[in-house]
């Protein structure tokens, strides 16, 4: 069997197989970020990306292949570029609805929900085209082996081209909702490439397209408190922001979570966690924080930092995202102090560099859905905190129960500390310690001082005793699937 092709159509199909792959790799990754508002970016939502992609994929080879032995290949091309555009405009159109709806369904089986509507249609037709590609670009039987190896490798390059381009451009740059958008036009411009015919079909398709931009006028309400409204929502490296403020107040929503706020009219401390994690860091230090070595791991707003800084103490604080220091300088007002230093960076990293012995080590530091960064919870982190913190204080948000099926992530954290840091308290947010809540746990090398223990009881609801839980290591961690059942 010989080939008609042309070089000139071989290039096209190199070409057309390029692009496909890498628009598959953009809805992956840059999609990941449009769950992040409802489900974070927990390795559930991340196993819902990759299973939905190679599902559709897998059909979608299998659905090509029965078109791929047509009369006119190039016109079926077109025909599934033009669906991938259609489906994929539609989801985008309805993306917030959707979203809405797949939150209700929770943390493990939302993302499922939410991946299959948006992306496995598009990916589905993505997937047609490779087998399509293939026939059409096989010169001769003698060369099926050649041109089949040549179609993969070219796709799998558009699929590393699309990934880089998600990571480094797309999402931290444009935004995922934009990424999104723009794979959907690509989709159109190459159903015209493949065959080059204004057919009615693709003018629905193309008005589809235009209508999906209203989702972007369409501020993400998921998770927002009640009474509070978006002034400014766009993605980072690592997080998709959302400023949110009513009359009195305004939040930093990082991906699903309320990650910090301050009164507007003062900038003083407005979640009550975070005057916990004060006053037990004052107390700790008799009540004068002047001329103390403080470290916090995490800076959100800057809230807890500026509080410190304002009270005399040198403050460090580590935070790895550069947009959160923007957003806590240019909407959160954090001042420019000479006893406030911001590292940007690593948390764990830095600190384990840094010589300087601190009186007290805070941390509060989040990944996705209230789950502390894995790395930043393991027997080996909590080494490195007991170098920088000596015998001076610990102290650590953490979103957890005490006692119950919801304790898990609490136990294990206290556990896992325990060897560096054996003398603990945890004070609760509300009376009931089977209830998930912003526990804050209280540790030391030494043991605490009755001065210390009688002040922190005072109007705290003080927990002293509490199970043993598993011990988290870099090597083995479950802590994302523990903070799952905490959240349910």
């Amino acid at each position: 069997m010989e080939s008609k092709n042309k070089p000139g159509n071989r290039r096209l199909i190199e070409a057309l197989a390029f692009i496909s792959g890498a628009a598959v790799l953009v809805l992956e990754i840059a999609g990941a970020r449009m769950l992040a508002p409802a489900f974070g970016t927990s390795i559930f939502v991340w196993t819902a990306q990759i299973c939905t992609v190679l599902v559709a994929l897998a059909l979608g080879y299998y659905y090509g292949g029965k078109h791929a032995d047509s009369e006119d290949r190039m016109a079926a091309a077109s025909r599934m570029f033009l669906y991938a555009c259609a489906t994929l405009a539609v989801s985008l159109f309805l993306s917030n609805f959707v979203l809405l709806a797949s939150a209700v369904l929770g943390a493990k089986i939302g993302p499922f929900v939410f991946s299959a509507f948006l992306f496995f249609a598009p990916c589905f037709f993505a997937g047609a085209l490779t087998p399509i590609f293939l026939r059409e670009y096989v010169e001769s039987m003698g060369s099926v082996g050649n041109d089949a190896g040549k179609i993969y490798a070219i796709s799998t390059l558009g699929s590393l081209a699309g990934a880089l381009l998600s990571a480094y451009v797309i999402v931290p740059f444009i935004g995922a909702k934009a990424g999104i958008f723009i794979t959907a036009a690509v989709f159109g411009a190459l159903s015209l490439s493949a065959r080059w015919k204004l057919d009615i079909d693709k003018v629905v398709v193309l008005a589809i397209l235009v209508a999906s931009l209203f989702s972007f006028v369409q501020a993400t309400t998921i998770a927002l408190p009640v009474g509070y409204s978006v002034t400014k929502e766009y993605d980072s490296e690592y997080f998709h922001f959302r400023i949110a403020e009513n009359n009195d107040t305004r939040i930093l929503m990082l991906d699903a979570d309320a990650h910090s706020m301050i009164n507007k009219e003062n900038a003083s401390l407005a979640l009550p966690y975070t005057q916990r994690m004060a006053y037990a860091t004052n107390a700790y230090l008799n009540g004068t924080a002047t001329g103390k070595k403080i470290a916090m791991l995490g800076l959100g707003a800057g809230t807890l930092a500026r509080h410190f800084a304002l009270l005399g103490a040198n403050v460090t604080a580590y935070e790895i995202d550069p947009a959160v220091l923007s957003a806590a300088r240019q909407d959160f007002g954090l001042p420019e102090m000479e006893n406030l230093k911001v590292h940007v960076g690593d948390a764990r990293e830095l600190l384990s560099s840094d010589n300087n012995t601190y009186d007290a080590l805070l941390i509060d530091a989040f990944a996705s859905k209230y789950s502390i960064p894995v790395h930043l919870a393991t027997k080996e982190a909590f080494s490195a905190y007991k170098k920088s913190a000596g015998e001076g204080l610990l102290v650590i948000n953490i979103i957890s129960a005490t006692e119950g099926e919801k304790s898990d992530v609490f136990r294990a954290i206290s556990s896992t500390a325990k060897e560096d840091f054996p003398y603990q308290i945890a004070l609760l947010s509300s009376n009931n310690p089977k209830a998930a809540q912003n526990v804050i746990l209280v540790a030391s090398a030494k043991p605490f001082g009755s001065e210390f223990l009688k002040v922190i009881k005072l109007n705290q609801t003080v927990v002293e005793i509490w199970e043993e839980g598993t011990v988290y290591t870099d090597e083995r961690s479950s802590i994302d699937y523990a903070m799952m059942n905490v959240l349910e």
